[in-house]
């Protein structure tokens, strides 16, 4: 009967292992590669999105309401303002557009891991710098 109490003992940390690398498995399918979790995912899809609303813009094939809000969405987020005229029949982008969107891109490149998506305002927003 002593061999099996002891045994009990030495079965019981395997056990209380085995639920604490059970829990970290489940921690680690919420979290996606690089560490990002799912609203960082929403953020980047997000992102995505309005990145090709101006892309079309650029090759005149914009829908003018996903354009104006793509223009709306970097400049809040990012604080570079994307060249644009307004018409009788909406807004098409101006010349230095192009250059504007390679700015975005640098921008996103550079920050890209501080996006996130803000449940309570639903939108996206940045992490401040870590210091």
């Amino acid at each position: 009967m002593k061999v099996r109490a002891s045994l009990r003992l030495w079965s019981f940390p395997w056990r209380w292992l085995g639920a604490l690398c059970l829990a970290a498995g489940l921690v680690g399918c919420v979290m996606a590669p690089g560490g990002s979790s799912t609203a960082d995912r929403l953020a980047a899809e997000i992102w995505k999105k309005h990145e090709a609303a101006v892309e079309r813009a650029l090759k005149g094939q914009q829908k003018d309401d996903e354009f104006v809000d793509a223009c709306l969405f970097f400049e809040q987020l990012t604080g570079v303002s994307i060249h644009v005229n307004m018409f009788t029949f909406g807004f098409i982008p101006e010349r230095e557009a192009p250059q504007d969107l390679k700015l975005i891109r640098a921008w996103y490149k550079k920050n890209h891991s501080r996006l996130y998506w803000d449940e309570a305002t639903e939108t996206v927003r940045v992490r401040p710098k870590a210091e």
